[in-house]
């Protein structure tokens, strides 16, 4: 048993490397790539937040009015838990989190620095004067 897991662990850190790995021979996504994977990750987020939020809300006013019930009821009934629901709406609010962090990390990257290819212009002499010559140049911005 002691041989089998000494196994798995020493191929599952290599794989979880390797898996990990990007591929050069792709090229560095651009700031509009960047900007919308922030998007497509916001997106979830907002929803996320807003169901767990409304989850809370009903909830609450459904616990709240249950009580009320019990207070002016003639004959008690047996009063009903919601922690479950309470915990299952603030699970899927804090589930969110992450969607949001991602998010503001895709925004900074896509703020951050970019390099591309512009193309300059330049004076060249030759025997009938200067001509102008375009010439691609790798241009890089950052952000201070």
């Amino acid at each position: 048993m002691t041989v089998k897991l000494i196994l798995l662990v020493l191929t599952t850190i290599p794989l979880c490397s390797i898996g990990q790995m990007r591929d050069t021979t792709q090229p560095m996504p651009s700031k509009t790539e960047y900007q919308n994977k922030s998007i497509r990750n916001l997106t979830p987020a907002i929803v996320l937040l807003g169901s767990g939020l409304a989850g809370l809300f009903a909830t609450a006013v459904f616990d709240v009015v249950e009580s009320l019930d019990y207070i002016f009821a003639p004959e008690p009934e047996q009063n009903r838990s919601y922690t479950a629901a309470y915990l299952i709406s603030a699970g899927v609010g804090l589930a969110s989190i992450p969607f949001f962090s991602a998010a503001a990390k895709n925004r900074r990257l896509a703020k951050g620095a970019t390099t591309f290819i512009k193309y300059e212009q330049a004076d060249v002499a030759n025997s009938r004067g200067l001509a102008v010559v375009r010439y691609p140049a790798v241009a890089i911005k950052i952000r201070l």
